[in-house]
């Protein structure tokens, strides 16, 4: 497959501003590194589950651009993406997100993820959300509310041995 050589995409003219579904559109790029989404137009997207995953050559993304406000689906976003060490999902807008199970499923290089501004009262899958996240050392999902919550199966990592999470008790409720 001549995708899986593919080491740079060069995207900056695509448009689209009428994409509703972005699954699986950078998903098994296996030397995919560098990725410029700067120009993407996301405010009507609705699924972008699968977007990035099994990317393992994939050591940085910029996604502060991404709008998100509309996004239902974030599962298995970022499955596989062993070379990233960070995640910065700040500007990330979740009050639509319903699915976010295997979303950094082994992400096992993920040091940090900033999910400081995450909301989470609508989402119904996080099972293993955060699996396989071996050097993930700090995680701070005490926001999280887990009302609509189904499937919490597995939902924190295999994390470093100075690993810490903090989170509200009630995410077992």
């Amino acid at each position: 497959d001549w995708c899986n050589s593919l080491e740079k995409l060069e995207i900056s003219s695509f448009k689209t501003s009428e994409v509703l579904s972005m699954k699986m559109m950078f998903d098994s790029r296996k030397s995919l590194s560098q990725l410029n989404l700067k120009h993407f137009d996301t405010s009507k997207v609705v699924d972008m589950s699968y977007m990035f995953a099994s990317s393992p050559a994939l050591s940085s993304l910029e996604l502060n651009y991404f709008n998100t406000k509309e996004v239902i689906k974030m599962n298995n976003m970022f499955y596989g993406c062993t070379s990233l060490k960070s995640i910065d999902l700040k500007s990330f807008d979740t009050s639509n997100l319903k699915e976010m199970g295997n979303m950094f499923y082994n992400c096992k290089n993920v040091e940090s993820l900033d999910l400081s501004n995450f909301k989470t009262d609508k989402v119904e899958n996080m099972g293993a959300a955060f699996g396989k996240c071996e050097k993930l050392k700090y995680l701070d999902i005490r926001q999280f509310n887990s009302k609509n919550l189904k499937n919490k199966t597995n939902i924190f990592p295999d994390i470093s041995e100075n690993g810490i999470i903090y989170f509200n008790s009630n995410i077992f409720d």
